[in-house]
């Protein structure tokens, strides 16, 4: 084999070792995401929705835990994904909410930062994804 042609076949194997890499470290965090979201009737868990390339919207129906390994499978490096909850009650639950509803209930709601918390550890999901392939 040539010197171009290795050089071409390292270059492809490092590109699927990237892309490997990226989707399992976005499929590590995404588990993370819904196995700590807070769970009441399971409506929040189930609405969580992984998109590419554009922000879902309030109420779309959502994948849920069972659902992220297939949507992860599609990404490809070139991609935006935006993983999120489509329940119109999830951003309160992340951040919180002190104040009154539009129907005048009074609320004084500490936040439970879960989101921020797996988006936070995003490199050890890359540490953990880069051992799982290989690599490391």
């Amino acid at each position: 084999m040539n010197f171009a042609r290795q050089v071409g076949a390292f270059h492809q194997d490092v590109m699927k070792l990237i892309l490997a890499v990226f989707q399992t470290s976005v499929q590590f965090m995404a588990e993370d995401i819904v196995k700590t979201s807070p769970v009441d009737t399971g409506f929040l868990r189930n609405s969580f929705q992984i998109t590419l390339n554009t922000l879902p919207r309030i109420g779309d129906t959502g994948i849920g835990l069972d659902g992220i390994s297939g949507a992860v499978a599609s990404i490809k490096l070139s991609d935006t994904v935006y993983l999120s909850f489509t329940a119109s009650y999830a951003m309160r639950l992340e951040y919180g909410f002190e104040d009154m509803d539009s129907l005048g209930r009074l609320y004084n709601q500490s936040g439970r930062f879960w989101v921020r918390g797996a988006a936070q550890n995003w490199n050890t999901y890359v540490e953990q994804a880069f051992r799982k392939a290989g690599a490391v």
